[in-house]
């Protein structure tokens, strides 16, 4: 997991891109559902640090480490988020 702060914003958009650890602890989870390479919009962050993805506000744990997600093309900020 990152200490770094997460730079995604609640309402952008952004795309599933699971370290194999991070999926696999997913698979354990509420967040089971989320799909590789899926484009998912935030509905919050939690703790500066966790992303919430809209449609899993009430999954347990309550969301993924910022680090399993990436820019979209269409909110990618140069510089930011992982490539």
């Amino acid at each position: 997991m990152s200490r770094l702060e997460c730079p995604f914003r609640a309402g952008e958009t952004v795309i599933y891109q699971p370290t194999e650890h991070g999926r696999g602890w997913s698979l354990q989870t509420d967040l089971a559902a989320l799909q590789p390479g899926k484009a998912y919009r935030i509905a919050r962050i939690i703790e500066g640090t966790y992303v919430v993805p809209e449609g899993f506000e009430g999954a347990t744990p309550g969301g993924m480490c910022w680090t399993e997600f990436a820019y979209t093309t269409k909110d990618e900020r140069q510089g930011e988020g992982r490539v």
